[in-house]
């Protein structure tokens, strides 16, 4: 029988992309439909979403483990397949280019 660490250490890898696109999201929102650049600072208003969104997917967990997990899920999957689409983050928003 083999030892279950590769198994665990893939999903703890899956598990941080996951955590990943749910700062990704944070980051979205807290733009306020603005086009969100690699070059900006973490501002108050990022953490603050990030924080809220953590505590209530933690909330939820805490309620009803399998359906916190989904949330967990649903709610990081548009920041995860931001990150997917743009290339991880290296690709910029033709809106972007079109400034310039």
């Amino acid at each position: 029988m083999a030892t279950p660490a590769p198994r665990l250490a893939l999903l703890a890898l899956a598990l941080a992309l996951y955590v990943y696109g749910l700062v990704v999201l944070a980051r979205m929102l807290s733009r306020r439909g603005g086009i969100p650049t690699n070059a900006g600072a973490t501002t108050g208003r990022m953490v603050a979403i990030t924080l809220v969104l953590v505590l209530l997917i933690a909330v939820a967990v805490a309620l009803a483990p399998l359906w916190g997990l989904a949330l967990f899920f649903l709610a990081a999957s548009p920041g995860l397949g931001a990150v997917v689409l743009s290339r991880g983050g290296m690709a910029q928003p033709v809106a972007a280019l079109e400034r310039r």
